[in-house]
């Protein structure tokens, strides 16, 4: 019964918003323990989600999230599902993102990859040069560089090993361009 309920809302949903605002409206369900991660510190997430995907979020209390798209965008609202898919499953090994620099140490440099989630990319992953006294050429705090999700260190899947030696030519969809 709950299955049909959450069809008939969804279909009214979006009639209701190609009717009366002209958008398109996406639905997505996810565990309400989760809320948290989409709204992120201080509504970090869920305001990346709004600029990145140019989407509105109505988010309820029981996971649904109910996705408002303008000018009939159906591919703004299926970015808006990955980004919140990122947030709520974590990135997968071989997803390749364009992050932002956001600490420069010796033995690498942390990469937001999206709002929230951070990964280390090690000396030995780069491929840019290194120069004497473990400074790192060509890469600055705040600057965007491409990479890929390697592995998960051992102790937790949240510490993510990000690379730059892509072991294969990258396929369209294996990008998510999201800093």
């Amino acid at each position: 019964m709950d299955k049909l309920w959450f069809i008939l809302k969804r279909f009214f949903l979006e009639l209701f918003g190609k009717l009366f605002f002209g958008s398109k409206v996406g639905v997505v369900k996810i565990p309400a323990g989760s809320i948290g991660k989409i709204l992120g510190i201080g509504g970090k997430s869920i305001n990346a989600i709004r600029r990145i995907c140019k989407v509105q979020l109505f988010i309820k209390d029981n996971g649904v999230i109910f996705i408002l798209a303008e000018n009939n965008g159906q591919g703004d609202i299926e970015m808006a599902k990955k980004c919140i898919d990122l947030l709520v499953n974590g990135p997968k090994v071989g997803q390749i993102f364009k992050g932002k620099v956001s600490r420069i140490f010796n033995f690498g440099v942390f990469i937001e990859i999206f709002p929230g989630v951070e990964g280390l990319l090690h000396i030995s992953n780069m491929k840019t040069k290194f120069v004497a006294g473990g400074s790192i050429t060509g890469i600055k705090e705040g600057s965007f560089v491409s990479v890929f999700v390697d592995s998960f260190y051992a102790e937790s899947s949240d510490r993510i090993r990000l690379s730059q030696r892509f072991p294969k030519r990258p396929r369209a969809e294996d990008f998510f361009l999201a800093a």
